[in-house]
């Protein structure tokens, strides 16, 4: 039997400059619903899956962005993305929460809700954690969850964390991506990661970062793109559409902590990697309990640079007033929405 909790999330930009390519897309196998950190839902999707509507940020709760949201038949909202980087406290968060998502999206429209999805570091950590104790009283359905590393055990233990501090919930990961410069490296993690969830049951969804043709920023590896620079689906794009389980692309040597050894993997603990505290990419040599990735010389790409937000093509960094609508923010594509 096909689980199917992969999420394709097709940003903007896809919709922008190469809609046709969503026709390649097999939504029949593990691949089954579709996200793009708007409300408006990708024309060129058809009804061909499932449609993941998001408040990304404030304005999304006004006027016209709003009453699409009212008017889609999508039965999953994604509420705020990372709003600790985006100014939105969770004062605001659940006061908006309890005076309109609630009221108009569940009661009247019916719909399932997931909490805000923050960064995988202190700061998201301890802002979702407010608001869950601020919406005690009306709970979204889901708890959404963003994680970025390098290491398939630090993931699993990031995951674990949150589901035991809200078990009521099942975790949708909204985001996720290996950061690893070594091509096998980023291989397992996304094989190692993907095969788990996919038998973890509560984890209801998952989306794989990198479905455009040009990245937000250097943060996720190249070797992570879904897509190419020419608009074309990668080799492991391919791989998530098709495989399942996801078989060993490469017989080399990855890190110790990305082998399928969930007895050794299977204790809790540990957190998220933040973006703001720069990583490292993999270096030659064992070091802290890794092996060597024999790769070719070309496999490997420079170090990620630090950066203040962890975009997706719908936002810009630097600092924004509380909720406001980030300037470089998507213009609505021309077609009709639904």
């Amino acid at each position: 039997m096909v689980v199917r909790k992969r999420c394709l999330a097709w940003d903007w930009t896809d919709t922008r400059d190469c809609p046709q390519l969503i026709n390649k897309v097999d939504f029949d196998g593990p691949m089954h619903s579709v996200s793009n950190w708007n409300v408006w839902e990708p024309p060129e999707l058809k009804g061909r899956a499932d449609f993941r509507p998001m408040i990304h940020l404030q304005p999304e709760l006004e006027g016209e962005e709003w009453q699409t949201l009212l008017k889609s038949d999508a039965e999953i909202v994604h509420y705020f993305n990372e709003p600790e980087r985006n100014g939105i406290s969770c004062d605001l968060a659940a006061q908006k929460w309890h005076d309109q998502v609630v009221p108009q999206l569940r009661k009247l429209h019916h719909k399932k809700l997931v909490s805000p999805s923050c960064a995988g570091d202190d700061a998201g950590i301890a802002w979702l954690k407010d608001f869950m104790n601020k919406v005690k009283d009306d709970p979204p359905d889901f708890v959404g969850v963003h994680y970025y590393g390098d290491h398939a055990a630090d993931a699993k233990k990031f995951l674990q964390k949150i589901h035991e501090e809200y078990p009521k919930q099942k975790l949708i990961v909204s985001e996720i991506a290996c950061i690893s410069r070594n091509k096998k490296n980023v291989y397992a993690f996304t094989r190692n990661m993907a095969n788990w969830m996919d038998q973890t049951d509560w984890i209801f969804e998952y989306t794989f970062f990198g479905c455009l043709k040009t990245m937000p920023d250097d943060f996720v590896s190249p070797q992570a793109r879904l897509m190419s620079q020419q608009g074309q689906f990668t080799k492991l794009m391919k791989i998530l559409m098709h495989q399942q389980p996801i078989t060993k692309a490469h017989k080399d040597k990855v890190q110790a902590s990305d082998k399928d050894d969930d007895a050794k993997e299977g204790h809790t603990g540990g957190g998220g990697k933040s973006p703001d505290e720069g990583q490292h990419h993999d270096q030659p040599g064992k070091k802290g309990g890794q092996e060597e990735a024999q790769d070719e010389p070309d496999d490997d790409d420079p170090p990620p640079k630090p950066r203040k937000w962890k975009g997706n093509g719908n936002k810009s960094g630097g600092d924004e007033k509380e909720g406001s609508k980030d300037e470089h923010a998507p213009a609505k594509p021309d077609e009709p929405k639904k």
